[in-house]
């Protein structure tokens, strides 16, 4: 009953977008297999906890997104990267505008996605993106059609299992050293005599919640959480350990470094990883999407790691330049400019073939799930992988490779 009234106030409260693409024209007759597609994952998305009344509440938001939401947000968004689009693409200020509120009107496009995906020089292909409140509908109609995926669902959930299933195959993966039930009142120091530096992470769920690494020094224990804040001293590494135990079961995992190949596109103590999205169709899997994940920097502001992102050549494994985006700043593009000078000439990913044969192997013990990232370290030993994800999600794939709904045919 709790997470049901939590569920509700966020719904009400908080979420100002409905669950998917919303339009009036969902009420007509329409042969655009997209905004079927788009239709169905707004109204499994409604009603998918609250049942029938997410469906009214969705159809509340609407109201309340047509009114005042996608003037606000068109606004905020425009006057944010307009100028920097009017100058790259020579489109007016004006013009992006009206071309953002018309979309977020007519659909219920968060005006962020606007730029995301550059619909403001091609609205007509607005349907063919997957947006991120649509992430999970998404996933489900593809796997949704082939036979039940319960089953594949827990087990790639659970990493505790699914380490100890893909480890009997051979995939390298972290070490875990203990398994603690969550609520525990033991010390996180209680557990680690003897060891010097370690990964703890919730036994389910996924991005990195909770997540911190921690390394013995001369006068107790000091860490850095998921995101990026420090934790300076015994109590503080404590303090995240009790968190993470109200949350699930921990996992406390050998901590991982990076190879030295990699190991020169970072200034940051903190491993580089590898995000590779494979595909099962007509019982051959193939790459979907392949990425390399570095944190560059920790922000002043708020003390957050910010990451950039290069794409993989997924044949040979070479590193390549992110494609530069109208609305990045300035500053964005110069980040990205600087990592990529720093990726040595002509690079391929250390051990690529084994990553692509093991995350297909890995595959296979799922199959019923049409699309999975693995998210892989090279270490100086080799690849090792950490976790695997269903519900990834669909934002930079789209931005690399287009709309997932204009190639409804190969997924």
């Amino acid at each position: 009953i709790k997470s049901r009234a939590l569920l509700l106030y966020k719904t009400i409260f908080i979420s100002q977008l409905p669950s998917g693409l919303l339009s009036w024209r969902y009420v007509l007759p329409c042969k655009d297999k997209r905004l079927s597609l788009h239709r169905s994952f707004w109204w499994s998305n409604a009603k998918r906890q609250l049942g029938a009344l997410g469906i009214v509440l969705d159809l509340m938001k609407y109201v309340r997104w047509l009114l005042w939401s996608a003037w606000w947000r068109s606004y905020k968004v425009v006057s944010r990267f307009g100028k920097e689009v009017a100058i790259t693409n020579n489109i007016s200020v004006l013009k992006q505008f009206w071309v953002t509120l018309r979309l977020s009107l007519n659909w219920c496009i968060n005006p962020l996605d606007v730029y995301r995906f550059g619909l403001y020089k091609k609205p007509g292909k607005s349907l063919d993106y997957v947006y991120d409140q649509e992430t999970q509908a998404f996933h489900s109609w593809q796997s949704g059609r082939r036979t039940n995926t319960n089953q594949s669902l827990k087990l790639i959930q659970d990493k505790l299992l699914l380490g100890y299933k893909l480890t009997a195959l051979g995939i390298p993966m972290p070490t875990v050293l203990h398994n603690i039930p969550s609520q525990s009142k033991k010390t996180f120091d209680y557990f680690l005599e003897g060891v010097d530096s370690v990964f703890c992470k919730t036994r389910s769920g996924n991005q990195g919640l909770g997540a911190f690494a921690a390394w013995r020094t001369s006068v107790g224990w000091s860490g850095r959480s998921f995101e990026g804040q420090d934790l300076e001293g015994t109590q503080a590494v404590e303090i995240a350990w009790k968190s993470l135990l109200g949350r699930d079961e921990a996992l406390i995992q050998t901590l991982l470094t990076n190879h030295h190949q990699l190991a020169v596109l970072t200034d940051l103590n903190e491993v580089i990883t590898i995000r590779y999205i494979s595909m099962h169709k007509n019982g051959c899997f193939s790459c979907l999407s392949s990425t390399l994940e570095v944190p560059i920097d920790i922000e002043a502001k708020n003390n957050r790691i910010t990451y950039g992102v290069l794409p993989i050549e997924p044949i040979a494994g070479n590193i390549l330049p992110w494609p530069t985006l109208d609305f990045f700043s300035q500053e964005n593009k110069t980040r990205q400019d600087k990592l990529f000078e720093r990726v040595p000439d002509q690079s391929v990913i250390p051990h690529w073939q084994r990553l692509v044969e093991l995350s297909h192997l890995a595959h296979q013990q799922l199959p019923d799930l049409a699309t999975i990232a693995w998210d892989w370290v090279i270490t100086p030993q080799g690849a090792v992988l950490l976790e695997g994800n269903a519900g990834w999600g669909t934002a930079t794939p789209q931005i690399l490779m287009g709309g997932f709904l204009s190639q409804i045919d190969k997924l």
